[in-house]
């Protein structure tokens, strides 16, 4: 081989390489990016549907167990809830029909690529009042 040829193919080998750490970089950003989103929404899911279970009278055994356990399972900055009639007029409203408000503050956490996973819930509370 001339060594126009040798430099040639070096050069070509190095683009090559880079090109090559930098998809590998992406390519795994954007899985840890993926994995992220996955989790906030299972999170997201399992909160308001265990609200709403709970309203149901099917999940947990009271809305004070619920708010406990997801602070304690998810490590959220706040959990909460109480009857939408606290802060909104509900024309559907009667003593053994309420709508509930559930809302929840995730924290921010450092080099997070900013998935948020807090959120909000209402659901009808028929029957009982927690």
């Amino acid at each position: 081989m001339r060594f126009h040829t040798v430099i040639a193919v070096l050069f070509f080998s190095g683009i090559l390489a880079v090109s090559i750490h930098e998809f590998v970089r992406i390519s795994t950003d954007t899985v840890k990016q993926a994995e992220e989103l996955r989790m906030a929404f299972y999170e997201k899911k399992f909160i308001a549907e265990s609200f709403r279970k709970t309203c149901e009278g099917k999940g947990f055994s009271s809305l004070e167990e619920w708010q406990l356990c997801c602070r304690q399972m998810f490590n959220l900055e706040y959990i909460g809830w109480c009857s939408s009639d606290e802060f909104m007029i509900d024309p559907f409203a009667t003593e053994n029909n309420v709508l509930m408000y559930g809302k929840w503050i995730c924290p921010e956490t450092e080099g997070s690529l900013s998935v948020n996973a807090s959120g909000e819930v209402y659901c009808r509370m028929t029957g009982r009042k927690n």
